[in-house]
């Protein structure tokens, strides 16, 4: 982190962005110095979410993108005890620069720009 930049927010032991479609979603994990320690993506649906969300630290940052599965995601990310950050994708396209987009790419970049600057 810069030295001249104060986060408005602690940053959580861990940040994890999910990128979700109709089937799967894909996570990317940061730890507190902003380093990628797990990737990987999974079946979407309530128990197989629940149970990667509950084998997170409490209190981790969860960050995702508005869509079809976002309300859902994040009543569950909150009950569990994680902070939920969703973000307008048109907005974050904006902040990214970016338009050529993927889910890998999403994943790790929700986290990156978005809860990090919290």
């Amino acid at each position: 982190m810069k030295e001249n930049i104060i986060p408005v927010c602690p940053i959580p032991e861990l940040t994890i962005g999910l990128d979700l479609s109709d089937r799967t979603f894909q996570f990317c994990e940061l730890n507190a110095a902003g380093e990628i320690v797990n990737e990987g993506h999974a079946k979407l649906d309530r128990h197989t979410l629940r149970k990667y969300l509950s084998a997170q630290p409490a209190g981790a940052r969860v960050a995702l993108e508005t869509g079809c599965q976002s309300a859902w995601v994040r009543d569950l990310v909150e009950q569990l005890g994680h902070e939920s950050v969703v973000a307008n994708a048109r907005e974050l396209e904006a902040v990214t620069g970016r338009s050529h987009r993927t889910d890998h790419h999403d994943a790790r970049q929700c986290p990156a720009t978005l809860c990090r600057v919290l």
